[in-house]
């Protein structure tokens, strides 16, 4: 079940890549709590890719994942994004980003 509560994340575990974890065409990846019930995914792809197509491709793992627990009502988005910026606490990129009030 998801958590309603939005101070909680709602996407420990979740793998919207499935299959595409180690694909050349992606190239760096950021998953975002943007709300109680929503999550954003940002991707960077490798040169030359079709960045559309990817995303589209993303989504429907995304949707297929939050589906199959039962997550009907989470809001997703998918975006491509040139650059992911790095946390000026850390110099490093976050993968998971929880919701921040």
């Amino acid at each position: 079940m998801c958590p309603s509560r939005p101070n909680e994340r709602l996407v420990i575990g979740l793998d919207p890549l499935k299959g595409l974890n180690g694909d050349p065409r992606v190239t760096d990846t950021q998953v975002r709590q943007t709300g109680p019930r929503s999550i954003g995914y940002l991707f960077c792809a490798a040169d030359g890719m079709d960045s559309r197509g990817m995303a589209d491709e993303i989504m429907a793992s995304m949707r297929a994942c939050l589906d199959m627990c039962e997550c009907q009502q989470v809001i997703c988005t998918v975006r491509h994004v040139p650059f992911l910026e790095p946390s000026p606490n850390t110099g490093k990129v976050e993968r998971w980003v929880p919701f921040r009030v």
